[in-house]
């Protein structure tokens, strides 16, 4: 255990390929070819940047099941509070870095990303975060972006 100094990871330093090398390594350290151990509570909160380097923390949800799941989980954050124009480059950069590592199933990306947004848009009702930062239509349009995503990821990575 160790105290870290850490400053929100979503700032404008922000590294979504050495994140996506992070997570696709906490993955690939327990994938069975199918599944693997996923964070699952991937709010902005429960990942920290300190000296170079991204950390998890907060791991009471933790399970096993599909790395489709955990970074699409991730990634509903990010389309809910980054601006489209800046949402686009991070996801692309974010996927191409992870699927590098470990690729993801288009399939299972989309039946994932759809109990996703089931599920966090409860949990956003409950604590009045329905929107994130976005507007409503930005926050659309990053989802939109979000479901075409991994289709054309996985073309490009077999």
């Amino acid at each position: 255990m160790a105290k870290l100094k850490n400053v929100p990871y979503l700032n404008e330093l922000f590294d979504p390929t050495l994140l996506a090398k992070t997570i696709a390594e906490f993955h690939l350290a327990t994938f069975d070819g199918q599944k693997c151990l996923c964070h699952i509570d991937n709010q902005p909160a429960n990942i920290l940047w300190d000296s170079g380097c991204y950390h998890l923390i907060d791991f009471e949800d933790s399970r096993l099941d599909y790395p489709e799941l955990d970074v699409s989980h991730l990634l509903l954050f990010w389309a809910a509070d980054v601006p489209t124009y800046r949402f686009t480059s991070i996801l692309a950069g974010f996927l191409h870095s992870y699927t590098k590592l470990l690729p993801l199933d288009a399939n299972r990306w989309k039946a994932c990303l759809a109990s996703n947004i089931i599920t966090f848009d409860e949990r956003r009702g409950l604590y009045h975060k329905q929107n994130g930062k976005n507007p409503p239509d930005e926050h659309l349009s990053n989802r939109k972006l979000l479901a075409k995503a991994l289709s054309l990821a996985s073309s490009r990575v077999g």
